[in-house]
C-alpha cells in the first residue's frame, strides 16, 4: 500500500441542512483564514441587489485553493466593466447534479487554464490586489456556488455567471454552509517550506514546514493525540536527514514535532534541524501530516529537497582588535582606536577569524592559511606597512595584499591568544592573524577589508572583517573630552549656570588660547541663541559664540597655547529666560577657525535644558476631616489641601493672589460651597480659598505644627495649604468636585484634574 493510499481521514456525522443549502462532504472553504463575509450570503446591497456568494479571506496574497475535484471551464482576466478582476470557475459533479464553484477577485498569477482537471485541495491562484488585476476591490475572494451546468463553451465567459440576483437567490447555494459543514476532523493544505536548501558534508540547515489546519479540530503539540508530519514513501520511515536520531524538532528519528497547538483555519508550523548524511549531491524528503494514535492525513507531497556541498575551507568574523602599534601579536590588551587618524599613523590589527569548513587550516607548508585583502581579493592595501625597521618582523605585511600568517589560536576561555602545538586550527578553533597598519595620505572614512586564503587552492568566502579607518587632514582636529552637567530641570531662581567644556587638540596646528578657535552654536550653525548670557562672569562672545579657550587642561602652567594632544577647556554661562515655553531643550556647540572652516568631527556636543512651565502646579495631599463616603446632608466638613508649586513663578499670597477655584467648567457654582458660619468661609460661590500658608512637613495631618502661617509668597518648589469647607448641599448621591488654581491678573493655571469623590447620605 502506497503512502497516499494509507490516508486515514476521520469525517464528522453529517447534518442536515435545507435542500438548497445541503453541505457537500467532498467540498473544503477555498482559503484560509477563511474569516468572516464582509459581504455575506443573500445580503442586500443598494444598487446591486442580493449577493449570491461570501466575500471572505481579506488578505492579499492568500493561497486559493480547488473547493473540490472538477473541470475548470473558465480562468482569465475579464474585461474591467464585469468587475471580476481574474476569475476561475470550476464545475463539479456531486450526487448526480452538476455544480460550479467560483473565485473571484484573484490576481493575475492564476495556476490553472480553461479545461484543466484539478483536485480538492490544488492551489489554483491568490487573492489580488486592490487594482486592475482583482476588478478594482479591496483584498477578497468571492467564492460562490451555484446548482447549475456551465451555460457557455470552455474558456468562454458564461454571462448567467454574476455575483448579484435581483431576487435572492435563483441556483445559488449558501457557499460557506454548503462547504463549512462537511469538513473532516483532520485535514490541511500546504502553505511553505522556509529554510537553506543546501548545506556541507556533515552540516545541518533549518527548516519550517508551513500547512494551514483546514480540518474541524484542533492540531495538538502534546497530549494523547499530537500532530506531527512523518518521512512518507513508506510513510513512518526514518529520514535521511534526521542522522538516525531524535534532533532538534524531530521527536523520533522520522517525525517532526508541531511547534504549538494550532486551531482549525489558522496556520501550523513544524520546524526541525535538517543533518546531512555525509554524502554529497542532491537529496529528497517527502512529509506528510499525521495524528498519532488516529492515522495519517492525506498525502499532498510536502516535498524538501536539499543540496549537500562537498568540505570545503570556510571562515567566519569572530572580533576584529586594534592595539598600539609597538604591541607584540598576542597582545589584546593595548586597545587603542582606529578614529581621527592622521597620515603616517600606525596601528596593530587582530583579526580574529573562526573555521567554520570541514577542513583542518595548516599554519604552515604548503597550501598553509593566510590572510589576505578583500572586495576585491588579492588588491594591493594602501595600509600596507613592509619592511619597517622598528616594529616587530613579524608584524610587518607579507606582501602587498596579503597582511599576516597566522600568529597563533585564540583561547576565548582564558581571553588570550595561543600557540598552537599542532599547527593547525581545525573545525570550532579560531585562528589570530596579527599586522601593523601605515595610515595613507588620504582623508575620509575607508574601511578595509580582509578573508583568509588557502594559498594555491582558493580565497574562502568574504567574512566580513574590516577595520574602519577615520583619516583627517593635518590641519584642525579635535576630541570629544568631557562637559559639565546642566540642571534636569530649570526653575525660577536658577536662571544661568556655569558650564564647562573640554576637548582634546587631535590635530597638528596649535589652538592659541584666548583666540583662533571658538565654540559655536550648532544644528543650525551659528544660529542666535536664546541661551546665551551676555553679561556677568563668562559672557558670551554674541549671541551665536559662547566661549574661546580659557585655560590649557593638560599643561596649566601653559597660558598661550593647546599643543597638539592636550587639552583646552571652554568655560561660558548659560541663561535660561523667563519668558521660555515649557520644554525640553539642547544647546548644540562646535568648535570653529573663523575664516578657515568649521572642524570637520561632529560629536553632537550638548547641553540639555529642560525647562518648566511658567506656571503649573501638583496636589501633593488631601485631609478630609470626615468621611467621603459618608457626608450626612447639610453637615460641613474640613478638608485641607497641599499643592505644589511645580512652574517658575511664585504665588503670592496678596495683591494678586493664587487661588482655589471651582473647574469642570471654570468658576462653576459649586453645590457644596460654604459662604458663612464657618472660621474659613468661600470667597464666593466659586473661589474656595486663598493659601493660608506653606507646608514644611507632608508627613503630618497638616495641622498647626506642619504648617508655617503669614508667609507672602509660595516659592517654587515650595507647597501651599488651602484650608476650605464643604457642605453637603445635594440630595443623597456620589458627586464630584473639581477644583484647579488661579491667580488674579494672571489667568488660569494648567488643570490637572484635581477632584473629590464625595458621597452624600
Amino acid at each position: 500500500m502506497t503512502a497516499a493510499a494509507a490516508v486515514t481521514v476521520v469525517a464528522l456525522a453529517m447534518t442536515v441542512a435545507p435542500s438548497e443549502a445541503k453541505a457537500a462532504s467532498s467540498f473544503q472553504i477555498p482559503c484560509f483564514p477563511y474569516g468572516t463575509p464582509n459581504y455575506a450570503f443573500g445580503q442586500y446591497i443598494g444598487g446591486w441587489g442580493y449577493h449570491v456568494a461570501e466575500d471572505v479571506c481579506h488578505n492579499d496574497g492568500i493561497p486559493v485553493y480547488a473547493a473540490a475535484d472538477g473541470i475548470v471551464r473558465y480562468s482569465a482576466r475579464t474585461p474591467n466593466s464585469y468587475r471580476w478582476g481574474n476569475l476561475i470557475v470550476i464545475q463539479h459533479s456531486w450526487s448526480g447534479r452538476t455544480v460550479l464553484s467560483l473565485y473571484g477577485h484573484l490576481n493575475n498569477n492564476r495556476r490553472v487554464g480553461a479545461g484543466a482537471r484539478v483536485k480538492k485541495g490544488q492551489r489554483i491562484g491568490t487573492v489580488g490586489p486592490r487594482g486592475a488585476s482583482n476588478g478594482y476591490w479591496s483584498p477578497h475572494t468571492h467564492f460562490g456556488i451555484r446548482q447549475t451546468t456551465y451555460k457557455a463553451s470552455t474558456g468562454s465567459y458564461d454571462p448567467t455567471i454574476h455575483g448579484y440576483e435581483p431576487r435572492c437567490c435563483a441556483a445559488w447555494l449558501p457557499s460557506g454552509k454548503y462547504v463549512n459543514d462537511r469538513r473532516s476532523n483532520y485535514d490541511y493544505v500546504g502553505a511553505a517550506i522556509s529554510g537553506s536548501r543546501w548545506m556541507y558534508n556533515n552540516g545541518q540547515s533549518v527548516l519550517t514546514f508551513k500547512l494551514w489546519n483546514t480540518g474541524r479540530r484542533g492540531w495538538l503539540r502534546g497530549g494523547d493525540t499530537p500532530v506531527r508530519i512523518g518521512a512518507t514513501n513508506p510513510a513512518g520511515r526514518t529520514s535521511i536527514f534526521s542522522d538516525g536520531g531524535a534532533a532538534a524538532g524531530w521527536s523520533s528519528p522520522g517525525r517532526i514535532e508541531l511547534m504549538a497547538d494550532t486551531a482549525p483555519n489558522r496556520l501550523g508550523q513544524f520546524r526541525a534541524t535538517f543533518k546531512s548524511n555525509g554524502n554529497t549531491g542532491t537529496r529528497s524528503e517527502c512529509f506528510a501530516p499525521l495524528v498519532e494514535t488516529v492515522g495519517w492525513m492525506r498525502y499532498l507531497g510536502l516535498c524538501a529537497t536539499m543540496t549537500i556541498r562537498p568540505p570545503d575551507w570556510r571562515g567566519q568574523r569572530y572580533a576584529t582588535y586594534v592595539t598600539d602599534p609597538d604591541s607584540g601579536p598576542t597582545d589584546l590588551d593595548s586597545t587603542a582606536s582606529a578614529s581621527d587618524l592622521l597620515p603616517g599613523d600606525r596601528r596593530s590589527v587582530k583579526i580574529l577569524v573562526k573555521n567554520i569548513g570541514e577542513l583542518d587550516w595548516k599554519i604552515a607548508g604548503t597550501n598553509r592559511v593566510r590572510l589576505v585583502t578583500a572586495r576585491t581579493n588579492g588588491r594591493t592595501s594602501a595600509f600596507r606597512t613592509i619592511g619597517a625597521e622598528d616594529i616587530d618582523a613579524s608584524e610587518n605585511w607579507i606582501a602587498g595584499s596579503r597582511p599576516s600568517e597566522i600568529d597563533g589560536r585564540y583561547d576565548p576561555g582564558t581571553d588570550s591568544v595561543v600557540a598552537d602545538e599542532d599547527g593547525l586550527i581545525t573545525t570550532g578553533e579560531i585562528a589570530v592573524f596579527s599586522f601593523v597598519t601605515t595610515t595613507p595620505d588620504k582623508v575620509g572614512n575607508i574601511r578595509e577589508y580582509f578573508t583568509p586564503v588557502v594559498e594555491g587552492k582558493k580565497y574562502m568566502a568574504d567574512t566580513g572583517s574590516s577595520v574602519l579607518f577615520n583619516i583627517l587632514d593635518r590641519g584642525y582636529h579635535y576630541s570629544f573630552v568631557s562637559k559639565s552637567a546642566t540642571p534636569s530641570s530649570w526653575s525660577p531662581g536658577v536662571t544661568s549656570q556655569d558650564v564647562t567644556l573640554r576637548l582634546k587638540n587631535t590635530g597638528r596646528e596649535s589652538w592659541p588660547i584666548g583666540g583662533a578657535l571658538e565654540l559655536r552654536t550648532d544644528r543650525a550653525k551659528n544660529h542666535l541663541s536664546a541661551f546665551a548670557t551676555l553679561s556677568g562672569p563668562d559672557p558670551w562672545l554674541s549671541r551665536s559664540r559662547p566661549s574661546l579657550i580659557d585655560s590649557n587642561v593638560t599643561d596649566p602652567g601653559n597660558t598661550t597655547t593647546v599643543l597638539p594632544g592636550q587639552t583646552g577647556r571652554f568655560d561660558f554661562t548659560i541663561t535660561v529666560p523667563s519668558n521660555l515655553a515649557a520644554g525640553k531643550y539642547k544647546l548644540y556647540v562646535r568648535p570653529v577657525v573663523p575664516g578657515v572652516a568649521w572642524l570637520p568631527e561632529d560629536y553632537g556636543i550638548n547641553f540639555p535644558v529642560t525647562a518648566l512651565p511658567q506656571r503649573d502646579s501638583q496636589v501633593m495631599k488631601t485631609v478630609y476631616g470626615g468621611s467621603q463616603t459618608n457626608f450626612a446632608r447639610n453637615s460641613v466638613m474640613n478638608v485641607k489641601v497641599a499643592v505644589k508649586n511645580m512652574g517658575r513663578l511664585t504665588w503670592p499670597v496678596s495683591g494678586a493672589p493664587v487661588r482655589l477655584a471651582t473647574t469642570h467648567p471654570r468658576d462653576r457654582t459649586s453645590a457644596f460651597r460654604t459662604l458663612s458660619g464657618v472660621d474659613d468661609p468661600w470667597l464666593s460661590k466659586n473661589r474656595v480659598s486663598n493659601i493660608d500658608g506653606r507646608v514644611d512637613d507632608l508627613s503630618g495631618s497638616l495641622g498647626p505644627e506642619d504648617v508655617t502661617e503669614g508667609v507672602t509668597e509660595i516659592a517654587p518648589g515650595e507647597i501651599a495649604l488651602f484650608n476650605l469647607y464643604l457642605t453637603a448641599r445635594p440630595a443623597p448621591g456620589y458627586y464630584r468636585e473639581f477644583f484647579s488654581l488661579v491667580q488674579d491678573g494672571g489667568g488660569w493655571f494648567p488643570d490637572d484634574g484635581y477632584n473629590m469623590l464625595l458621597k452624600v447620605r
